[in-house]
């Protein structure tokens, strides 16, 4: 078992540090990153199952956060719904079908 979380990425001292979606096993305390951006991703959540994470992110463009999902087999992110308008918060229904965003 474990949790995940966005974790801030500093390249250099100058600037603003990026963040990327980060998870932590509780057995081992090993702590990986899983995402690589560009720009910023955020407000990791497992879906219902359990299996899965979706996040926010503005990788296609600075500023404007969608709702990406992980691929299972290669781990590259994909957009889930591209939305007009910036997501704040996504929240999942309890079977995993349905998913409300807060745009």
């Amino acid at each position: 078992m474990g949790a995940v979380f966005s974790g801030a990425l500093m390249d250099s001292l100058d600037g603003t540090p990026s963040t990327r979606i980060c998870a932590i096993n509780f057995a081992s305390g090993t702590t990986r990153g899983f995402t690589f951006g560009p720009n910023m991703d955020r407000l990791p959540r497992f879906l219902p199952d359990g299996a899965r994470i979706a996040f926010l992110s503005d990788r296609h463009k600075g500023g404007d956060f969608q709702l990406y999902l992980p691929d299972p087999d290669s781990g590259a992110a994909r957009v889930a719904m591209r939305v007009h308008g910036w997501v704040e918060y996504a929240s999942w229904s309890p079977d995993g079908r349905r998913v409300l965003l807060g745009v």
